[in-house]
């Protein structure tokens, strides 16, 4: 029993051994297959919300809402469970050819960028751009010159 416990204890610092003698390109590789699988599972949360939220599952569990359901039983931000539903209801609008795009999402909300839906060259906006609200070349009231 006290080997055990000795070897569980052991892995961490042969792991940080191994890692500060890895090569750059087998560090990368490594990396890039932690991304990969922190994607898949990103995806897969959520599939499992989107089931959650679109079948109202949290009344079922004794919760009034989604957003208390993921905050008290998962402990997720309200912002970054939505973020997955959306990454899979993007996922099964497309089909599964466009799962590359869901999991680029991911990967970019992790690195602090907002993760963009693609959009066709033909789209047309409806919306006024963000920075402009009004849609219109008016300076903002707390802009005076």
């Amino acid at each position: 029993m006290r080997s055990r416990a000795l070897r569980a204890r052991a892995r961490p610092v042969l792991g940080e051994l191994a890692l500060a003698l890895a090569t750059p390109r087998e560090l990368d590789r490594r990396l890039r297959a932690a991304t990969g699988f922190l994607q898949s599972v990103d995806l897969e949360i959520g599939r499992l919300l989107k089931q959650v939220l679109d079948r109202r599952l949290y009344g079922e569990l004794g919760l009034p809402s989604f957003e208390r359901f993921v905050t008290e039983r998962l402990d997720l931000a309200e912002s970054t469970a939505r973020r997955l539903v959306r990454m899979a209801r993007a996922e099964h609008t497309r089909g599964a050819r466009s799962a590359p795009i869901a999991t680029r999402a991911a990967a970019s909300s992790r690195s602090g960028e907002r993760p963009r839906a693609p959009q066709s060259p033909s789209s047309d906006r409806t919306s006024p751009p963000r920075g402009n609200p009004g849609g219109t070349n008016r300076p903002s009231p707390t802009s005076r010159s």
